[in-house]
């Protein structure tokens, strides 16, 4: 879980990326993501080059799931090294009306408030049987939200790899259907 004391909102909003002090965890975190991905890749590598070819067992794994594998493992290193961005969610309400409308939208949703002031709001997904869930930020700004979602688990932070757009999507559907 990436702990996070307080935004930078200032920061946050120029940059388009989520803005904070980062204990000595996090950073450990991102490293060991990015170490472990490169020695997936490499061993995917020497796997294809020790692949025989010519046997049908042996050229499947090479031209299929090798690439599946190496495709799997490059999107995921790029989901994890863009996870602090923010995703944009046009909207015609100011700050107080986005505030009211998505802090009904994450309670009516059973998600975990943990800070909520007049500049974002922070809550966590509950844990399901597939992910130890997630752990979402919304900025509020005029005519705008920000939105980030990061993995809530608390041993290593894997990279979320669609659910982001999926909880966008969602907050966009639902702040249009109530306006």
């Amino acid at each position: 879980m990436a702990y996070i004391n307080e935004v930078n909102y200032q920061d946050t909003i120029r940059k388009k990326s989520i803005v904070f002090k980062s204990k000595w965890f996090d950073l450990i975190d991102s490293f060991l993501v990015i170490v472990m991905s490169c020695f997936f890749i490499v061993c995917l590598i020497l796997i294809f080059r020790e692949a025989d070819l010519n046997s049908p067992n042996d050229s499947f794994v090479a031209y299929w799931i090798l690439p599946f594998a190496m495709v799997f493992t490059l999107f995921s290193l790029y989901k994890k090294i863009r996870e602090k961005r923010l995703l944009i969610i046009e909207t015609n309400l100011n700050k107080i009306e986005a505030r009211k409308e998505i802090v009904h939208i994450v309670e009516s949703w059973g998600w975990k408030i943990y800070r909520n002031n007049a500049n974002y709001l922070q809550a966590t997904t509950g844990m399901g049987l597939a992910d130890w869930g997630k752990q979402v930020i919304i900025i509020y700004a005029d005519k705008k939200l920000f939105v980030n979602v990061m993995s809530d688990n608390p041993k290593i932070r894997m990279p979320v790899l669609f659910s982001d757009k999926s909880i966008k999507k969602d907050i966009e559907r639902q702040i249009t259907a109530s306006h």
